[in-house]
């Protein structure tokens, strides 16, 4: 569980306990849950809006680095896709492929969530190669920078060291397999890289459908070569097309889950 990282002399840098740091951020995201829900069914009062923070805890501040391969997008509708305006001012056409565009641009604009202090951040994002692609265009955007910056890419990571390089996460907004290609982060990463987290939309528990009609399970997790070679990987959804907005006049256009209850 304790992870060591050891400089060229083999020599040990520092120890630090994973297992006990996430065991004690699934408690409080459990524990958000629950006073949001309690909230939601009137059990309790919602808080002013000043205490909220310090009541539900709504999410870790995160830095997020400034990285020379990041496709940063700061217009709405490069992010989300334009509106769908056949439908209301929530849904949008939304790229797949779109989720680490979205996700910057979400913490980027939250106050609660993001922290421009690595003091006091809690994960570290690092953009890497975040516009939106398919299959064949990862492939290529892999073999043509990864192999050549990775040397660029540690020295622009400042704040990674032994003791927080478990808080540092990449996103491939597709599965992750699109990026063997980029090894030395995603794919086989160089020590200083390897107790960094990976997310993709690869499922690691699914089941799919043989060629005979049955049922198998994947055993994607249970893999260990895979495991190996991308580690600490974790599953993330495709983003949705529903996109909420504090600035949309919700008593004129009201959010689809107003519309019904039968949830």
């Amino acid at each position: 569980v304790s992870a060591k990282w050891t400089d060229e002399n083999n020599v040990d840098m520092s120890s630090f306990d994973y297992r006990t740091f996430w065991d004690k951020a699934w408690d409080s995201a459990l524990a958000t849950n629950q006073t949001l829900s309690r909230i939601q069914k009137k059990e309790v009062k919602s808080p002013p809006l000043t205490e909220q923070s310090q009541v539900t805890k709504p999410c870790p501040k995160v830095y997020i680095y400034d990285t020379a391969s990041s496709h940063r997008a700061k217009k709405r509708d490069k992010v989300f896709g334009e509106i769908k305006k056949e439908l209301n001012r929530y849904h949008r056409h939304t790229d797949q492929f779109s989720f680490a565009l979205i996700l910057e641009y979400r913490l980027r604009r939250s106050s609660q969530c993001y922290t421009a202090d690595p003091d006091e951040a809690d994960l570290f994002y690092v953009p890497l190669h975040t516009k939106p692609k398919k299959h064949s265009e990862w492939v290529k955007t892999c073999v043509s920078s990864e192999k050549s910056n990775i040397t660029a890419l540690l020295e622009r990571l400042h704040h990674l060291n032994p003791a927080t390089a478990c808080r540092h996460f990449f996103v491939v907004s597709k599965g992750h397999y699109v990026s063997r290609n980029c090894s030395g982060t995603w794919y086989r990463p160089v020590p200083q890289l390897r107790n960094t987290l990976r997310l993709a939309y690869s499922h690691l528990d699914f089941i799919r459908d043989t060629k005979d009609g049955g049922n198998t399970t994947s055993h994607l997790r249970a893999d260990e070569k895979t495991r190996s070679e991308y580690p600490n990987l974790f599953s993330v959804p495709y983003p949705s097309s529903v996109h909420y907005s504090s600035k949309i006049d919700t008593s004129q256009y009201p959010p689809p889950w107003r519309q019904s209850t039968g949830r």
